[in-house]
């Protein structure tokens, strides 16, 4: 009988020791490049114009950042190391889906699977932090995110287009940690953009996220501004502007202090910024691949050294 009290013991051990790293650790999603579903914006900048009714596109991406996660230690003398890589490799499959209602409405679509590796377990334990940190969990899903749009404005060809955007996560992630939030986030923006000189759009989101409050080592997450800027350029071969030359810039910053402004929150950590740019090229009438390259532009959290993204995607309509 005693046999099978411990075996009881030993298996409910087992269990929590599976669920337990949702718990004890932080669990915070770290990602910075979320691609756009929608052909009709950027790389992630969302663009002011909309589907039309019934018209819809797909397509698979993979997303790679270097070393989005990494802790520094602060000797006495202030001088600051690195202790080691937290993550040293993010890579997502995203699958992507649009599609545009009624001419006011467009709904989109993100699930991403996500692969975490890279961890620098031996030296993170050498550097004796007070936290411990989270091992990772290779392999799973993250957070699904929807991207309702619903439009405001719409001035002819494309001269101004103005959105409404309510982009929400669900915790599919479930707890993982470094690959999605414990509970739903939701990051209501404005979306506009406008076309001009026939060749050349401009996009841009202004928003607010908010999140979960977790914290991390010495950073404490919070509720976040959120911004992006694309630019892009087309032209064509035969009359048709098939090839477009595009640049994201985006990123966060902390809602309580905005990149630093007060001096009351960590700016470094919580103020990660990127910058993107490569090609969209539509062929087949119907046929959309995007391949670009990126780096950060801050060492906030997220920021990866080296941004590699590529999907082919599908469009239906003209």
């Amino acid at each position: 009988m005693g046999t099978w009290k411990l075996l009881a013991w030993q298996g409910v051990a087992f269990l929590l020791a599976l669920h337990g790293t949702g718990v004890a650790y932080a669990s915070f999603d770290l990602q910075a490049f979320h691609p756009n579903p929608s052909p009709t914006g950027f790389f992630t900048t969302e663009g002011g114009s909309l589907l039309p009714h019934l018209q819809f596109a797909t397509a698979l991406g993979i997303n790679y950042g270097s070393n989005p996660l990494s802790i520094d230690v602060v000797s006495d003398g202030g001088l600051r190391k690195e202790a080691g890589a937290v993550v040293a490799h993010r890579l997502d499959i995203h699958a992507l889906a649009s599609i545009g209602l009624f001419h006011w409405i467009e709904f989109g679509i993100d699930m991403p699977l996500v692969i975490l590796s890279g961890q620098d377990r031996n030296r993170l334990d050498a550097a004796q932090l007070e936290v411990p940190i989270a091992p990772l969990r290779p392999i799973g899903l993250g957070d699904i995110r929807f991207i309702p749009k619903i439009k405001i404005v719409s001035l002819a060809a494309g001269v101004l287009d103005i959105a409404f955007l309510v982009p929400f996560t669900v915790p599919s992630a479930n707890g993982r940690a470094y690959a999605g939030d414990n509970t739903m986030t939701v990051a209501p923006a404005l979306g506009l953009s406008s076309r001009f000189l026939r060749h050349f759009r401009v996009g841009a989101n202004v928003g607010y996220r908010v999140r979960p409050k977790e914290k991390f080592q010495s950073t404490t997450f919070d509720d976040e501004l959120t911004f992006k800027l694309g630019l892009a350029t087309s032209f064509g071969f035969v009359g048709q502007p098939d090839l477009a030359l595009m640049i994201d810039i985006y990123g966060t910053t902390d809602a309580r202090d905005p990149f630093g402004l007060k001096g009351t929150s960590d700016t470094t950590s919580l103020t990660p910024v990127e910058l993107a740019g490569g090609v969209r090229y539509l062929f087949l009438k119907h046929w959309m691949l995007q391949v670009g390259l990126g780096t950060a532009l801050t060492s906030g959290v997220g920021a990866s050294i080296v941004r590699a993204y590529a999907s082919m995607g599908y469009m239906s309509g003209s």
